[in-house]
């Protein structure tokens, strides 16, 4: 490996950094080599499907390590893989057994909504994730008005109703 880095032969790294990550039984291994070959193929190889691929796979494996969040988005930008990575985080969030904590499944919610709702333009699709948000901080304005604009474009009357009810409650509530 470090003669291929030191010649400048990073197709070969790459190989050599996917042989050993197929073989690789330690996930801890599996998943240092996942990185060092996203890095590689995102620096070196400008090959931005493979960083993705690899860091896709790397969050998959924890989801719950908030650093590959911005990670992998940056790659979604460079690979235009939007579709790909609101479907990674969307089942991070709707998966109870990840070691994800409240808190960050909330976060990573309102990151999908925002990618369904403003970069991939279906709005629909973000709806269960702002209804999340809204269950983890039910006075969040981004995903009470994003329900409140979808629920009015298609004439949901008795959605909005509740979604208000619901927001002059804890607001009610929070005064008290």
């Amino acid at each position: 490996e470090e003669a291929y880095e030191t010649q400048g032969a990073f197709d070969k790294l790459g190989a050599v950094l996917q042989r050993r990550l197929a073989r690789a039984t330690d996930p801890h291994d599996q998943q240092d080599l996942r990185l060092r070959f996203a890095e590689l193929a995102a620096a070196q190889l400008g090959d931005a499907e493979a960083a993705f691929g690899a860091l896709e796979e790397a969050f998959r494996a924890a989801p719950e390590s908030v650093e590959l969040w911005d990670r992998l988005h940056v790659a979604a930008d460079a690979s235009d893989r939007h579709g790909d990575l609101a479907a990674a985080f969307g089942t991070a969030v709707e998966d109870a057994t990840n070691g994800l904590g409240d808190g960050d499944r909330a976060v990573l919610a309102g990151r999908v909504a925002h990618l369904y709702d403003v970069v991939l333009g279906e709005p629909a699709r973000a709806e269960p994730f702002h209804r999340r948000v809204l269950l983890a901080d039910p006075l969040d304005p981004g995903s009470f008005t994003a329900l409140k604009e979808l629920y009015t474009n298609a004439e949901r009357w008795d959605d909005l109703q509740v979604l208000y009810r619901n927001r002059i409650a804890e607001v009610v509530d929070e005064d008290q």
